[in-house]
């Protein structure tokens, strides 16, 4: 077979890949598929039909450090300063038919990592590896655990005109908006109170809100879904730094 008659075989034959590996915290925590699982159900079929897949080559195509403060677990506790390292790289995944080497097809991915340390380069070296392979032999996963943080924390689209409901009857648009605010707020608070061991909670809000330039939490606004879950992603991504920062004691 040619390089395209064993993809195209184990493609066929690879069945769904499950979503073992839990992603987030508290309220926005989903399910996706890890890395070791898609390797598990690749290597035995890739073995079988000859062929070796691995990263050609990789390619940084932005890189950045984000500065930035938190604030003190006391109210007289001063500003401390926090990091943010971004990367994203290209990458160059190369399946080769074992057989005759000189056959091969190459599946481009971009991929991004984020983390308060080191591990950003890390984080998007294994999220282009895996969607590489899930890519390429079209491996079904279920919905898309990329969409939206979580399962149940998509508000309505808050900009929709009042509908027949009992409950907007005689409401305005600029009354149903607001009300799709406080109510997507008040998710965003119950999934902050769920979350275990944060001691930091305060931290966090106070972070968001000097990040928008409000004084209460209660101040802040977006206009869309899409700012709802810019919004809801950020405070998650405040939560795993301040949860990094607790454990390393600063």
């Amino acid at each position: 077979m040619n390089i395209y008659e064993r993809l195209s075989t184990i493609t066929d034959e690879l069945n769904a890949v499950a979503k073992n590996l839990t992603v987030g915290v508290g309220n926005s925590k989903y399910k996706g598929v890890g890395e070791a699982d898609v390797l598990s159900a690749v290597k035995p079929l890739e073995k079988k039909y000859g062929v070796y897949s691995y990263p050609m080559d990789r390619e940084i195509v932005y890189a950045e450090t984000f500065k930035g403060q938190k604030a003190g677990y006391k109210p007289t506790d001063p500003p401390k300063t926090t990091y943010k390292f971004v990367i994203r790289i290209k990458t160059i995944y190369r399946f080769v038919n074992i057989e005759k080497p000189s056959e091969y097809v190459d599946q481009v991915v971009f991929s991004d990592g984020e983390d308060p340390m080191d591990k950003a380069p890390g984080k998007a070296m294994t999220y282009g590896d895996k969607y590489a392979l899930l890519k390429a032999y079209k491996i079904i996963t279920g919905d898309d655990p990329d969409q939206y943080s979580s399962n149940d924390t998509t508000p309505t689209n808050y900009t929709q005109q009042p509908t027949n409901h009992s409950s907007m009857k005689g409401k305005t648009e600029a009354q149903v908006k607001q009300e799709g605010i406080k109510k997507g707020l008040q998710t965003i608070m119950r999934q902050l109170d769920k979350v275990e061991n944060i001691p930091y909670k305060d931290s966090v809000i106070k972070q968001i809100c000097m990040n928008h330039d409000v004084k209460e939490f209660n101040q802040l606004t977006f206009n869309s879904n899409d700012e709802y879950l810019a919004l809801l992603n950020e405070v998650k991504k405040q939560i795993e730094t301040e949860k990094d920062l607790a454990q390393m004691g600063i």
